[in-house]
């Protein structure tokens, strides 16, 4: 039996909760979890892209919207956050919505990004800092265009070379997702008759190998070094606990849209939706766990990547249209949707807590003269705005006056400037105007 699209109903749906959430997420200020408050200070100060060379192609395109409002005069820290925000979250976001959309003809393809879109949210956009929630973004747009049936005209060709091109330097994931993609890609240029087709396929294996490469390099990086050790641990270590079992519960959900009708399938069925609601609720969203999260979200993307990839590889040798294992009932169309709304409603929910922090931790910079230490101003059940070592930073942007005082972490795991110079790192003009 032929397939049928995913009804525009789900799509819309996914759609408009992935970047609904990650609007709310970006006016609230969400940007300056984790390191967020150091980057913001380090762009504002220095008027261009800050980060690790290995990534700074995805860095361009998360911190534009920061560059471009300071250099157009905008001095309100408030305002540059939610810019910060924009390229951080409400990106990503649109990219994951680009993908559910291109993959909509398919129920399976589309349930498999719709799923893995959600785990990345629940996972990391607490700590959308990191540049790995836009890379795997942008891998999972580059996996869905691949895995289009159809030649590619100049438009999705042209979409799919940029897209690449920014992923050359973008995390050092990439040498897992580019060797996937540069073999995926090489193979459909090679198989193809159609120029624009054959041309676009052909960047993307070229700047996926590229992407390696820089990959490797910074992986062992002096500025890197540290970091990838840590990524590597937690992919290890299968930890936190919660969002693998969150990945295990959306691949059962995804494994059942293809199982033919019967007990099997009801029983797969009720583990996944069963299992997605305790491990949601168990699920604890916070800067650090987002943090260690990454490793997870890698393996879903990685996991999407090759599912698409076999999808097509399937369909190729056939030589003929697409067919499902069996017709994908109404009922079951909502069911990508409902777990990305599950996934959403996490990241809300442990919003409140987290701006309710920030608020507390603006109050005490405001009645601060001088320094002080963050936990002996900003009570202990308002901590989780605070990251460890970047309270000197956030006293700066977070700043009503620029004689605000500066909160100090008492033992910072890092110490990007001495406390007594915090002034000199961030221009009297930027304050917070909200």
């Amino acid at each position: 039996m032929a397939q049928r699209p995913v009804p525009n109903w789900s799509v819309v749906a996914v759609c408009t909760m992935l970047l609904g959430t990650a609007l709310v997420l970006t006016w609230q200020g969400l940007a300056l979890a984790a390191d967020g408050p150091y980057y913001l200070v380090e762009i504002l100060a220095t008027g261009s892209v800050f980060g690790a060379d290995p990534r700074v192609l995805t860095n361009v395109v998360r911190q534009a919207p920061v560059l471009l409002g300071a250099k157009a005069g905008v001095t309100d820290t408030h305002v540059l956050t939610i810019a910060l925000g924009v390229g951080q979250l409400i990106f990503p976001a649109a990219v994951w919505a680009v993908s559910a959309i291109l993959a909509r003809r398919s129920p399976l393809a589309f349930a498999a990004v719709a799923v893995t879109a959600g785990v990345c949210a629940a996972a990391t956009w607490f700590c959308s800092v990191s540049e790995s929630v836009t890379a795997l973004a942008l891998t999972a747009l580059v996996a869905v265009l691949l895995a289009q049936r159809a030649p590619w005209g100049w438009g999705l060709a042209a979409l799919a070379s940029a897209t690449s091109l920014v992923l050359v330097a973008s995390y050092e994931t990439a040498v897992a997702t580019g060797a996937i993609a540069a073999l995926w890609a090489f193979v459909r240029a090679r198989g193809s008759v159609s120029l624009p087709d054959r041309a676009g396929a052909a960047i993307v294996a070229v700047s996926s190998i590229a992407a390696i490469g820089v990959a490797v390099a910074g992986s062992f990086a002096e500025q890197n070094d540290s970091n990838s050790k840590s990524f590597l641990y937690f992919v290890v270590s299968l930890q936190p606990t919660a969002v693998y079992a969150l990945l295990g519960c959306g691949a059962l959900l995804v494994g059942s849209l293809a199982m033919p009708a019967g007990p099997t399938r009801w029983a797969v069925l009720t583990v996944a939706v069963a299992g997605t609601f305790v491990a949601a609720g168990t699920l604890e969203v916070t800067p650090s766990r987002a943090y260690a999260a990454r490793g997870a979200s890698v393996i879903a993307v990685v996991a999407l990547q090759i599912l698409l990839a076999a999808l097509w590889f399937r369909d190729r040798r056939s030589n003929a249209p697409s067919v499902e294992a069996r017709t994908i009932h109404r009922w079951e169309a909502w069911l990508p949707a409902a777990f990305v709304a599950v996934m959403c409603a996490t990241n809300l929910i442990a919003l409140r807590d987290w701006s309710r922090s920030v608020d507390a931790f603006r109050a005490g910079v405001e009645a601060t003269d001088g320094f002080a230490y963050v936990d002996d101003v900003v009570p202990s059940d308002r901590q989780r705005a605070v990251w460890g070592w970047t309270g000197t930073s956030l006293s700066l942007v977070v700043r009503s006056t620029p004689s605000d005082g500066v909160l100090v972490d008492r033992e910072p795991s890092y110490v990007p400037f001495p406390p007594e110079q915090a002034r000199e790192q961030l221009p009297d003009k930027y304050v917070w105007r909200r």
